[in-house]
């Protein structure tokens, strides 16, 4: 789990600064703290940081055209597939997602603001939130 925890969180902040490069005028800060989620069959369910946009991010970003272009390159580094544009998803939300072949999913939903949440599953015989490293 703390190597989940550790690829997940890099990529995270890595592609925070990828996104604050590309379009400078909207910054990101954490909206919720990491956690561990068990879910009813079982699994653990780790959530990186839930990073908030300081403002809507469709129009400054062309439609999430540089969302995929400073996005994409840091996906492929740590193992996940380009953006393959946005899910056709009810009521108004852009929304872009990726899923490497662990079943992270990255996903950036926008509807002023937009959030960036990473989840993934993990191996924890607890799947207890206090079992998360301090960061």
């Amino acid at each position: 789990m703390h190597e989940s925890f550790t690829k997940y969180g890099a990529l995270r902040t890595e592609l925070i600064a990828a996104l604050e490069q590309e379009i400078p005028d909207i910054s990101w800060t954490v909206k919720q703290p990491a956690y561990l989620s068990k879910l009813d069959d079982g699994r653990c369910i780790l959530g990186t940081e839930t990073m908030v946009s300081g403002a809507d991010v469709v129009q400054p970003s062309d439609s999430f055209a540089d969302i995929f272009s400073a996005g994409d390159p840091v996906l492929a580094k740590y193992g996940f597939p380009a953006f393959e544009g946005t899910d056709p998803t009810p009521g108004g939300w852009t929304v872009a997602r990726s899923m490497d072949a662990a079943g992270a999913i990255l996903s950036i939903e926008s509807k002023s603001p937009a959030y960036l949440r990473i989840t993934a599953p993990v191996d924890s015989a607890t799947c207890d939130p206090a079992d998360l490293p301090n960061p």
